[in-house]
């Protein structure tokens, strides 16, 4: 297959192109301003803020997967017009490309759509209403609905904390922020009350080519078959990077609340089911992936 892949500069978007090009798909990349993964058959300098470039629109591909997006809860919070130009009017331009060829477009969401109070029995399943508590979140919705307005037969994709094995890939996930830190020796406080399931992004990628590939459509929610509190995830992953589990403080949101006013869910134990089933395997659990 030949696909539009929005994102190929970020983090997400590097391993992506990885897994799609061993399994032999030509891809047309969408980079923003840092280095676009290597290996596309064209990539296209692109500000989703912005109009497509005009041979984006007449160049052919067979699916398109969007995974570019102003990705931080509090980049979106000080910058909330630019972040909706990009994360729904991008997403509007990329899902009209996919309606007016009838073609695969798989997007890629996130679980923070919910507020993360009241937890249904088993977790957030595909068909729980949102209830967005932040500007990224709220793009997010919006951009969920107008995918699935422009293309019925999308596949939505909605993973949770990105991360990776010390030393995969050139580019650092969101969550290595607190690597940093504690390289640096400054104190860190994790929080306790936060549940997620952390998704590991080359499991992430081969499901969004699976996806494509497959013609997969409806909601799926990515990540670990179950959810991890914040601070456990994140000693797991500090051992992973050669540091001690215990160089972090651990804290409740209540006791050390984000800066700026921001407004983070608690609770987002989601169900996994959907994934497992399309995929015919549980998704990759943080316990075995980042094991040493």
């Amino acid at each position: 297959m030949r696909l539009l892949v929005s994102g190929v500069s970020g983090f997400l978007g590097h391993f992506l192109v990885d897994e799609l090009l061993k399994r032999k798909h030509e891809i047309i990349g969408l980079a923003g301003e840092r280095k676009a993964a290597e290996g596309c058959l064209q990539t296209f300098a692109c500000d989703l803020a912005e109009e497509l470039p005009t041979k984006v629109k007449y160049v052919r591909y067979d699916g398109v997967i969007h995974c570019a997006a102003i990705s931080g809860v509090m980049a979106s919070h000080l910058h909330p017009e630019r972040s909706r130009a990009v994360n729904v009017g991008g997403t509007k331009r990329l899902a009209r490309l996919a309606k007016a060829r009838d073609i695969p477009f798989v997007y890629v969401s996130s679980d923070v759509i919910f507020d993360g109070m009241d937890v249904p029995p088993g977790g957030y399943s595909a068909t729980s209403p949102p209830n967005p508590l932040n500007v990224y979140a709220q793009t997010k919705v919006e951009a969920e609905k107008i995918s699935k307005e422009l293309v019925p037969h999308c596949a939505i994709v909605r993973p949770s904390l990105l991360y990776r094995r010390a030393g995969e890939g050139e580019i650092a996930a969101g969550v290595e922020w607190v690597i940093s830190k504690v390289k640096a020796g400054e104190d860190v406080t994790i929080y306790t009350d936060q549940i997620r399931h952390p998704t590991y992004v080359r499991a992430l990628a081969e499901l969004l080519a699976e996806l494509v590939e497959r013609k997969g459509r409806g909601v799926f929610h990515a990540g670990s078959p179950k959810p991890y509190p914040r601070d456990e995830f994140t000693r797991l992953l500090l051992k992973n990077f050669g540091l001690s589990p215990d160089s972090v403080k651990t804290g409740t949101v209540a006791q050390t609340p984000p800066k700026e006013g921001l407004r983070v869910p608690l609770d987002l134990t989601f169900d996994t089911k959907m994934v497992t089933e399309f995929l015919g395997h549980h998704f990759a659990d943080p316990a075995h992936v980042l094991a040493v």
